[in-house]
């Protein structure tokens, strides 16, 4: 879908996001924002601390993804979603790294 011709990937995202309620959205809508992730006013960045947090929240279980995974030329669904994403975007580089989780502002 990415690498057909006219299709706009920014354009798409921020059409994605319409899909979530208001509620979920920041100001202009384009970006998703959690309960209590919008501050009133501005924050100088100097009074910005960072706390880390050595525990880990369980994930949620995401279930059944046969209904979005595609399917393989031999019309059998990907095993997951980590195979289709290389095999069909692509991408330059695909590493399995450290990622962190903003958890509460």
């Amino acid at each position: 879908m990415r690498n057909a011709p006219g299709v706009r990937g920014r354009e798409l995202t921020e059409l994605a996001t319409w899909l979530y309620p208001e509620s979920q959205r920041a100001p202009g809508g384009h970006v998703l924002a959690g309960p209590g992730w919008l501050l009133d006013q501005p924050v100088l960045l100097e009074s910005v601390r960072l706390a880390w947090s050595d525990g880990q929240r369980p994930t949620r279980p995401l279930g059944s993804l046969e209904h979005v995974l595609p399917l393989i030329e031999r019309g059998q669904l990907y095993a997951g979603y980590s195979r289709a994403v290389r095999d069909l975007v692509r991408p330059r580089l695909l590493e399995n790294r450290l990622s962190y989780r903003l958890l509460g502002l």
